[in-house]
């Protein structure tokens, strides 16, 4: 989103405050900066918050946010750059969308414009939230395009939820979206299927295949050889995973971060909002029956 060219800024200076929302500041990597307006100001001008697919800046990223979670930094297979999610709980929705064919574009730190979260927030009686005395840009978790339609959700713990200063923060950015026509949604731990959270913790755990296999000649012949052997349904699934380790003499393990690596460039494909099953009988009929690796 772009800016418009006159913003309206109320600074806050409120020497009443004790504790403040982001702790007073910012990580900024191996550098302590506070926020500011000048802050602020940097943000923009660095674009952060604008673009679209590969050319998209979250506003707040892995450096910038001390986060009481997992942050992580993930390469996006639609927009084909770094992603920047603050939790683990963040890192699996993205995984969702990432995988799913009808999401085209995906925003993560999305930014609500200051001015307009300062005037919804006076307009609700609600304090904006503030950092060493100057308002903060909130941010939405991600900003997804699904199907031409954009939709806005906020990632956050159950427990989280039902303190009064989220519940406060959620009506600013409910009324935000409200106002410009956009879906918005919170969605905690427990709107996430455990066996769907499992699927993509598992699909990106362990060692990078490229670590495992650095030559990319072998492991080219090794995928091909691979597939030719899952195609058979006759061959068990242990059985081509501990065949094909012993086989191109690699560790223990390899081949099955090689059948993960099948499934995200999807030259296997299996329903991850379904529950795997990795040892039943892969039979045609098993497979046409249950989300069988097959």
């Amino acid at each position: 989103m772009k800016y418009p060219n006159i913003i309206i800024i109320i600074i806050y200076k409120d020497t009443n405050i004790k504790v403040n929302d982001f702790n007073g500041s910012y990580s900024m990597g191996k550098r302590h900066c506070k926020w500011s307006y000048r802050t602020y100001l940097r943000f923009l001008k660095n674009g952060r918050g604008s673009g679209e697919l590969c050319n998209y800046k979250p506003w707040i990223t892995t450096h910038d946010f001390p986060s009481k979670g997992k942050v992580v930094r993930i390469l996006g297979r639609k927009t084909h750059r770094i992603h920047h999610l603050l939790s683990q709980y963040e890192k699996i929705y993205f995984l969702m969308l990432d995988y799913d064919p009808l999401v085209e574009d995906i925003k993560e730190q999305y930014p609500i414009p200051l001015y307009m979260s300062q005037l919804l927030a006076a307009k609700l009686g609600i304090r904006h939230p503030c950092v060493n005395g100057f308002s903060y840009v909130m941010t939405t978790d991600f900003m997804f395009k699904r199907e031409g339609v954009w939709h806005a959700v906020q990632i956050k713990p159950q427990a989280e939820t039902e303190k009064e200063r989220v519940q406060e923060k959620f009506a600013i950015e409910k009324a935000y979206y409200e106002k410009i026509g956009v879906d918005w949604q919170v969605v905690t731990e427990e709107s996430l299927p455990r066996h769907i959270a499992e699927n993509y913790i598992w699909l990106t755990s362990g060692e990078a295949l490229t670590r495992l296999v650095p030559n990319s000649d072998k492991l080219k012949k090794m995928k091909s050889a691979f597939l030719e052997l899952y195609a058979d349904y006759s061959i068990p699934f242990q059985t081509i995973l501990s065949a094909m380790d012993e086989m191109c003499a690699v560790a223990k393990g390899t081949t099955m971060q090689l059948f993960k690596s099948c499934i995200q460039d999807e030259s296997i494909k299996l329903n991850l909002a379904e529950e795997l099953f990795l040892t039943e009988p892969r039979t045609p009929e098993n497979c046409l029956k249950r989300n069988i690796v097959c």
